[in-house]
């Protein structure tokens, strides 16, 4: 049977804790952002695609642009 401290446990415990309460600020403070976007008329669903995109590597857009592309090229020649 492992041996457990209860102090050690209780630290990593009371960390992930806090991380959580600043996940879901965080999380409410993207709402408003969002929010306050769609209220000045953009696109919400777009905004989200932009960001997806940014987080890439240029190669791995760059890979799926080209893909898209070949996607729609051969959906419309038929």
């Amino acid at each position: 049977m492992i041996e457990v401290s209860g102090k050690k446990l209780k630290q990593y415990i009371e960390e992930l804790e806090q991380l959580e309460e600043r996940r879901v600020h965080i999380a409410e403070e993207m709402k408003e952002v969002l929010s306050d976007a769609k209220g000045e008329g953009f696109d919400i669903t777009i905004i989200k695609k932009v960001l997806q995109i940014r987080r890439m590597k240029p190669e791995k857009f760059s890979e799926q642009e080209a893909l898209l592309q070949t996607y729609i090229d051969a959906l419309s020649t038929d």
